[in-house]
């Protein structure tokens, strides 16, 4: 199913800091890709829009018009900033109105004359490969990272350590920094 692409950027939340306010969670490389590349890749479709009230007025070069949320008229597909999708192909079912990353819904499949008017867990799921970068809570506005409960916030700021969100040690534990070539016994 070749649609219209449209993707959700998450509300402004310090997890994502410092890029929050700057520039679409989208517009930012996961791995050699973008984001939106990735989707790209993965529903084999060009992004039309991009979608957040805090990116509405984001303007730098090449990338698709950057709006306020709005209601979607199908076909369309629409897909959430916070998860970077490997870019394997997804084959999308007629029936499937969701894509999701385990128990994640993570996009959304819109068909022709029916309107999606923002995220919900309706109708047949439809798995798709990569990683969520953040999830959704349930209350309306909070995101919380994977990592989040190990952040440690910086005493006075309210902040979030972001070098904290990004290095795991090789056991997947947030807050040690990775080894690094030329370091104490390498012999580089």
């Amino acid at each position: 199913m070749t649609a219209p692409l449209y993707l959700v950027e998450p509300h402004t939340a310090p997890e994502w800091a410092p890029f929050a306010g700057v520039r679409p969670i989208s517009e930012l490389r996961a791995g050699i890709w973008t984001v939106r590349e990735r989707w790209e890749a993965a529903v084999d479709s060009a992004t039309t829009e991009i979608l957040g009230s805090n990116i509405a007025h984001f303007r730098e070069g090449n990338e698709p018009r950057c709006r306020a949320m709005h209601p979607i008229d199908g076909p369309a597909i629409v897909g959430a900033s916070w998860f970077a999708p490997t870019g394997a192909p997804v084959e999308i079912g007629p029936d499937a109105r969701r894509l999701t990353a385990g128990d994640t819904t993570v996009g959304w499949v819109v068909p022709s004359g029916e309107r999606w008017a923002g995220p919900n867990e309706d109708g047949q799921a439809t798995p798709i490969e990569g990683i969520v970068l953040a999830r959704h809570l349930r209350s309306a506005h909070r995101t919380r990272t994977i990592a989040g409960a190990g952040l440690r916030r910086i005493r006075g700021t309210g902040s979030r350590s972001p070098s904290r969100c990004l290095h795991r040690d090789w056991k997947g534990r947030p807050g040690r920094e990775p080894r690094s070539a030329g370091g104490a016994g390498s012999g580089i």
